[in-house]
This record gives C-alpha cells, structure tokens and sequence, in this order.
C-alpha cells in the first residue's frame, strides 16, 4: 500500500530478513507499480545490488543530481501506524522536525556524551527522529538493534555503555522485568524516554529500582513527534504524560471546541513548531483549525500545572448506559494485579446497555487468572463496581504493531465476535414423544 500511494521510485530492501524472501516481493512490487523505477537488495546479487549499486557509488546519473532543499521544504514521508485504520502518509519538513528534537535534547540535557540506543523501527518516530537524527544532530553514537529481545538489548546496552533510549512501554518492561537484570553493569544507562501509550505506573517503579534509571513519560504522535515529556526530576512520571515542551501547547476541549476546566476528561489539541505539514493525497484529513490547533483523536485531561493525561483514543472509549468507562486507570490497575503480564480494555457490543467492557489479559507463565480474582483485586483497588470488566479473555500475548502499540482495533474485532457468538439463538430442542 505505501510504495503505491506514495508513488516511490527507489526501494531498498533486504534480500532476506527473518525467513522471510524480501527481494522477491520487492521485484514484485517492481512489476506492479509503474512509478518504482529501481529496486536494491541489501547482500543482492547482479544490478539489483544496493553494494554494488548504490554503496560503490551510484552507476546512474541521476542519482548524482540530487534535489534542492531548504528548511522549510519537504524531508520526510511517514506513515501512521494504523492502529485504528489505514495508514496515512504524514509529511514533515526539516524545521517541523529538527525543531522539536533540539527542544527535547534541550530538556533532557542530552549531549555528545551519550551513547544512543535505539531498538525501535526507523520506519517509525520514535526511531527515526529520537534515534537517527536525534544522535546525527548530537554527534553521537548509535547503536541499533534490529529484532527485539530483552536479553540480547541488555547484553548490547552494557557492552556499549548506553546512557539513552526511547521506545514504547512494553520494552521498558520487558527489561525492568528481566531475570537479574540488576546484577548487569547498567551504571552508564541513565535515561529511558517512553511514549505511545501511559506508563503503568508499577512499570515506572519496577524500571527505577531494578535498571536504576531515570524514566521519562512523553506523549507524542507521527504528525507532531513529543509535544510533552515528564521532567529529570521524576516529578508526576508515575501518574502523567508530561507538559508541553517548549515551542508546543495542548489543550482540552468539549465537543465544540471550548477549553474544559482543569481535571476535565475531553478532547486533546496540539498547536506546534513540530506540527506536521499535510497528510499525502488526503488534504481532507488535515484538521487544523484556523488558530493552527489539531485534533489528535486522543481524549485526555489536564492538572492545574499543565501536565495531562491520556486517556485513551476517542475510538478507545467504552460507554457502558451512557457513562463513560476510565479504561486508561482500570488498565493501570491490572497491571498492579499478581499474575498479569499485560492488559488492554475495548468495548463489547451489549444489546441493552450499548457497551460492556471486556479485558484481554495475557499472564505470566503459571498464573491462574480468571473473571472472579480479576473483579476481587479491582474490588481491593477501590475501583468503582460499575467499571469492572464483564468479560475476561486471556491471550497468549496482546496484539501490537512493531512499536509496540497494542492493536486495540484487533480487540474490537475478537470483542463483537465474542458479542455475536453470545447473541445466536440456542438451537431448538426437538419436541419430545409423547
């Protein structure tokens, strides 16, 4: 779908990548797409080479010619992880993004003295803008890790001396839960920048005591990278997603636009420097307002020293007769539950109340998870009855794209096929003989 909606013309690729035969898609792509005039294979063999094609030194002419730019022209292509849909091709130019990433370094006092370490895709933000560039821009050292796994990024972090990452929630994680983990030399490692979805905050405990590192919540998106992080301080990391960084403003709003008092769950708007430029072939989709706000789809609230919190995409919410269900803390909670590994909420269709929520959890190994502990822990949490899940689904593991975002439209989709199984009639008992 991308090389054919951005009408690309080059497409490197390897030739094989994890079992799976890269360049043969790639030369199939080659013949379905008239706009894609070369395709280079990473260790390919004969003119399809990227070694001897490009690496050597380009053989076409073109490819010396290159492209005027300036800072306000066009850089970067990307595209939305489409984790509620098809993916849309979000366009930056160099101020919209080295902007941002000078006010970030800025903040978390980063220098050419750290060492970066980056396990999240390039073809994603978070690897590209606060990987790549981030450390092009320091004059820093990279090191990247192709396939996730949490031994294999430790055994990398303490052989390089990393001092800074940023990925999403499930690798920090996956590390502050690895089996001794703190009897690694990790001293070095003093920053891990998260984003993508909230903290649980027993994660944010687990990464402080057993990595003995500085974890920094941040909220951000493909079309305005992170407009807010949490400070060095720690303060408010466990229960926020940060404050606007400089050169970027959020705000919450109702329905219809007006900004919503302090504690107010609403709408969440962006106004930026790092504001994206346009969605490719899709000017519809660009909701700018006239005063330069975007709506991000996320529902958020707001404290009375400007930090928020997300709450969920507005497609996240769960109405159950009318009232809406905290998804964001009941999600939390579990986290906090003996036996969970990690969980998501989505609403399942109900014919008399709307919606009902239903849990996906998947559960350490051994575990004995079920509906009655689950409603008895949230009981012992204080949360409110009428927010309980009332269905419970255990799953090997969650659904998530390669940034570590949990599908929740995957979810849906099992959640209305439970909800329809649950809808068929029974099949009618034949009359007995008399």
């Amino acid at each position: 779908f991308m090389v054919g909606h951005a009408e690309s013309k080059v497409f490197i690729a390897p030739s094989h990548f994890r079992g799976f035969d890269h360049g043969a898609l790639a030369r199939s792509l080659s013949y379905e797409l008239p706009s894609l005039q070369h395709v280079f294979l990473v260790d390919g063999d004969g003119a399809d080479s990227f070694e001897h094609g490009l690496l050597g030194g380009p053989l076409d002419p073109a490819f010396m010619r290159g492209t005027a730019v300036d800072a306000n022209g066009l850089v970067q292509l990307l595209y939305t992880s489409g984790t509620t849909g098809e993916p849309k091709g979000v366009l930056h130019t160099s101020n919209t993004l080295l902007g941002t990433i000078l006010q970030f370094v800025q903040r978390l006092e980063c220098s050419d003295r750290d060492i970066v370490f980056m396990p999240s895709p390039l073809a994603h933000q978070a690897g590209f803008a606060y990987g790549l560039m981030l450390g092009v821009a320091l004059g820093a050292p990279i090191v990247l890790l192709d396939i996730w796994h949490p031994r294999r990024a430790v055994e990398l972090m303490e052989q390089y001396r990393v001092t800074y990452t940023f990925a999403s929630t499930p690798f920090l994680a996956d590390l502050a839960q690895l089996d001794d983990v703190e009897t690694r030399d990790l001293r070095a490692f003093r920053l891990f920048v998260t984003s993508g979805a909230p903290i649980p905050p027993v994660v944010v405990k687990q990464a402080q005591e057993n990595l003995g590192v500085t974890v920094v919540a941040s909220w951000g998106m493909s079309e305005v990278c992170s407009a807010t992080t949490t400070l060095l301080s720690g303060h408010k990391v466990r229960e926020s997603d940060g404050i606007a960084v400089p050169g970027s403003e959020v705000k919450v709003v109702d329905d219809n636009g007006n900004e919503l008092p302090r504690g107010q769950q609403g709408s969440l708007r962006v106004r930026s420097a790092a504001l994206f430029v346009g969605y490719l072939k899709r000017p519809q989709l660009y909701t700018v307002d006239e005063d330069g706000w975007f709506n991000t789809g996320d529902i958020a609230r707001m404290d009375d020293e400007g930090y928020i919190r997300i709450c969920g995409r507005d497609k996240d919410i769960v109405i159950r007769g009318g009232e809406n269900i905290p998804v964001v803390e009941i999600e939390a909670a579990l986290y906090r539950m003996p036996g969970i590994l990690e969980a998501a909420i989505v609403g399942m269709p109900d014919p008399r109340l709307g919606e009902r929520a239903c849990a996906f959890v998947a559960v350490h190994p051994g575990a004995q998870v079920d509906l009655a502990s689950m409603r008895a822990f949230l009981d012992e949490q204080g949360i409110s009855k009428n927010f309980w899940p009332e269905r419970l689904e255990i799953l090997d593991q969650l659904p998530r794209n390669p940034t570590g975002k949990v599908l929740k439209f995957v979810l849906r989709q099992m959640a209305h096929k439970l909800a329809e199984s649950l809808s068929e009639p029974s099949p009618k008992r034949p009359p007995r003989a008399s």
